[in-house]
């Protein structure tokens, strides 16, 4: 989706850069989904998890700059209610909101699922890299990483919040708009930075 000379740029980038933009590109769209997509209204039931836009940013990031972006997106899901809460809605709330094994296992797997159907595939020589690499050639392969990593993530997020201490009850239902949220919500990014992409070389360059 995205030129392959801006992915040749961005994994040229020392480390510690690709590290912190991916850190913040995730917390861009975490912070925009919470605070403008996920309102009282979609909060209910789980409406707003329909269109999770940062399952797209867990996908984009970790295509690109592989354990880098998987760290990042690891510290960006861990730190993110924290800063979004504390700084930018300057909300003063106890730690012990945030300090949750709970919530640092949902961070962990979030990330874990797009990086393990990144290097499966791989392994099964169904893509020829795991990073650097979007398939823009290849749509079919996008769909597959997508799907197969929603579908992973749905599963294991509800089971590790089905456990933990606030005794949210998972359901098939619960389930599957878990993983419709974070397909649509990939798609809908990729869509985004794709056609942004595209006028920015148009308009700005």
């Amino acid at each position: 989706m995205i030129e392959t000379n801006l992915i040749a740029k961005l994994t040229s980038l020392p480390k510690i850069q690709q590290f912190l933009l991916g850190f913040g590109f995730y917390l861009v769209i975490y912070i925009f989904w919470y605070d403008v997509l996920l309102n009282p209204i979609t909060a209910n039931k789980d409406i707003g998890s329909l269109i999770f836009l940062p399952h797209g940013a867990r996908f984009l990031v970790i295509a690109i700059f592989g354990w880098i972006g998987f760290w990042a997106i690891f510290f960006g899901a861990l730190l993110g209610p924290l800063i979004n809460e504390e700084i930018v809605k300057l909300n003063s709330l106890p730690w012990e909101n945030y300090l949750n094994i709970w919530h640092n296992l949902e961070s962990l797997s979030g990330a874990l699922c797009v990086l393990l159907v990144l290097r499966f595939l791989h392994w099964a020589k169904i893509i020829d890299r795991w990073r650097g690499d979007l398939f823009i050639h290849e749509p079919s392969k996008l769909i597959l990483i997508i799907f197969s990593s929603a579908c992973i993530n749905g599963l294991l997020t509800n089971f590790i919040t089905s456990q933990s201490s606030l005794g949210v009850e998972t359901s098939p239902i619960r389930v599957i708009r878990y993983v419709a949220g974070d397909i649509v919500g990939a798609t809908y990014l990729l869509i985004f930075c794709y056609v942004g992409y595209k006028l920015w070389l148009r308009f700005i360059r």
